[in-house]
């Protein structure tokens, strides 16, 4: 998984943290599709994409890219309709799709 490009999954209520791409290895896809935007996250174990589906209609996803001498973009991803949820257990891939994003940054905190 790129270092330039990471992804928060959290519970919105009380901003727990569900998954963090930096720690699972694997790989991490966005992908624009019909009206939204979808997750391709591999590595991910069947509790952690049970937990992120039960949670489903509280979730808040941070996408941080970070390009060279560039300062870092960062993403909030959330549903306002329920975000879809499928998981492949085979390959232990979870994709998150959303339909709503905003660009935020940390320069004026």
């Amino acid at each position: 998984m790129s270092e330039a490009h990471r992804l928060y999954v959290k519970h919105a209520v009380g901003s727990r943290t569900l998954l963090d791409t930096k720690e699972l290895g694997g790989f991490l896809h966005l992908s624009k599709v019909p009206g939204g935007w979808r997750f391709e996250i591999s590595g991910v174990d069947l509790d952690a994409a049970r937990e992120i589906a039960d949670f489903r209609e509280e979730l808040n996803l941070f996408y941080l890219e970070e390009g060279e001498g560039e300062e870092r973009q960062k993403w909030w991803y959330y549903g306002h309709k329920t975000p879809e949820i499928d998981y492949e257990a085979n390959g232990r891939v979870l994709h998150i799709t959303v339909d709503t994003r905003k660009g935020y940054s940390n320069r004026h905190v």
